[in-house]
């Protein structure tokens, strides 16, 4: 076998998919672990002992079918509707409430 012939393993770590797929290393994990849901189309991690593995060609099946620049425009998100502002409610007043005046000619 020729010296700059490399072998590519069919297994891949977190770390490889992360930096195949532009991903964050926690992000990947998260979806390895189901604390994130996967994007569509997300390959299927696979375990071998205590650790998580991707398949290469899972990947580069998954990259593939992304496309291009031009088939991901993104669509304008619809601009919402003035809500009316509510009502201002009148202020309290601020501290202990006073002691109301007795009314004259109290009981005896």
């Amino acid at each position: 076998m020729n010296e700059s012939t490399q072998v590519l393993p069919e297994l891949v770590d977190t770390r490889a998919v992360a930096r195949m797929i532009g991903f964050s290393l926690s992000h990947v994990r998260k979806i390895a672990y189901g604390d994130r849901p996967a994007p569509p189309g997300f390959p299927l991690a696979l375990r071998v002992g205590k650790s998580i593995r991707y398949r290469r060609r899972d990947l580069l099946r998954y990259i593939d079918s992304l496309g291009g620049a031009q088939e991901q425009v993104m669509a304008p998100e619809p601009t919402p509707e003035p809500t009316p502002e509510p009502t201002p409610t009148p202020a309290r007043p601020r501290g202990r409430p006073r002691k109301q005046p007795r009314a004259a000619g109290g009981a005896a």
